[in-house]
């Protein structure tokens, strides 16, 4: 599997997240931020967040398959990969959807509630 274009040992799982753990990773630009994978620095832009870590879109080309661009939340520590192929960026929209609790939405008041009459 590689990343960019870098050769990565993932451990595969199957876990509703892939993440990508670096040694440390910093924002370069508004939701832009610089990554290194084996010595070599990227840029990865932020799409999402988790838990208070960004989600970021990387590059992924799996066993010749074509590059197609997966989530993964960006964390720091050793240099590790969690990745489970069925977390496209389809299903993090999906799970983004299905996420929405009622508490977000903003209720509008009944306006003939508001109304005041002066005949």
């Amino acid at each position: 599997m590689k990343l960019f274009s870098e050769k990565v040992n993932p451990t595969l799982t199957n876990s509703s997240f892939n993440i990508i753990q670096v040694e440390d990773y910093e924002e370069i630009f508004f939701g832009v931020y610089g990554i290194e994978i084996n010595k070599s620095k990227y840029p990865v832009e932020k799409i999402s967040e988790h838990n208070g870590d960004p989600v970021v879109s990387v590059p992924v080309l799996v066993e010749g398959n074509e590059k197609v661009y997966y989530p993964f939340v960006l964390s720091k520590g050793k240099q590790e990969v969690l990745f489970n192929e069925d977390n496209t960026l389809e299903a993090l929209e999906t799970l983004e959807v299905l996420n929405e609790s009622v508490e977000d939405v903003e209720l509008v008041p009944d306006m003939v509630d508001e109304v005041i009459y002066n005949p």
